[in-house]
């Protein structure tokens, strides 16, 4: 998905965020499960709502925020 935005938008940022991706991508597919990534999951319900709320939050300002800067910028 990151390829084909690069593809259509030309930003080399997107680029950059799917290679430095590509580690993390192979260790989840990896068979071997850590303590560590076990305890990643451990988290309450509410934690998980809350987080999921700032995340939909942070995008919605950052959409606006995009779409008043083109307007600004006249794009």
């Amino acid at each position: 998905m990151i390829v084909v935005l690069f593809l259509w938008n030309h930003s080399p940022m997107l680029l950059l965020l799917a290679l430095l991706s590509i580690p993390h991508l192979l260790s989840t597919f990896r068979q071997n499960s850590s303590v560590i990534s076990e305890r990643y999951y451990d988290v309450s319900p509410s934690t998980r709502w809350s987080y999921a709320a700032y995340y939909l939050l942070l995008a919605g300002f950052l959409g606006v925020m995009t779409y008043e800067t083109h307007r600004a910028v006249g794009l």
